[in-house]
């Protein structure tokens, strides 16, 4: 197996109100319509009780479209990690790696959706990252 090098990163802010926080849209191949599976690591932040009260949810969910911006986005893995509020303790962080399937698109980009009960959290951010 070869070492792997860092392409593109995308850094996004959650919101301040239970609205979806969606990346930049990440170019994983120059054209065409599908590309191979590639390779990510998501890096999702710890959230405070005020951020994600007991029993809120933060869904993750990985999108692809054929273009950067402006385009339609279809989903690809509709969640690819869920963070689940805890009363005493909000919700921990994590980081993991996952590879799209044939049937993406050039363009890849991480959408966050908070359930409507959810906090305040603009001040901690996800981030994306694509490696060759």
């Amino acid at each position: 197996m070869s070492d792997s090098f860092i392409v593109s990163t995308a850094t996004t802010a959650l919101t301040a109100n239970a609205s979806a926080a969606s990346s930049t849209g990440l170019q994983v191949s120059g054209g065409g319509e599908f590309v191979a599976g590639h390779t990510f690591t998501l890096a999702i932040p710890a959230l405070t009780t005020g951020m994600l009260p007991h029993n809120e949810t933060m869904t993750y969910s990985v999108e692809t479209s054929t273009a950067a911006s402006g385009g339609t986005w279809t989903t690809l893995i509709p969640v690819i990690a869920q963070q689940v509020g805890s009363a005493s303790a909000g919700a921990a962080g994590s980081t993991m790696k996952f590879r799209t399937p044939d049937s993406t698109l050039p363009f890849v980009r991480v959408t966050a959706t908070p359930s409507a009960g959810a906090g305040d959290a603009h001040t901690v951010s996800f981030v994306l990252n694509f490696s060759m």
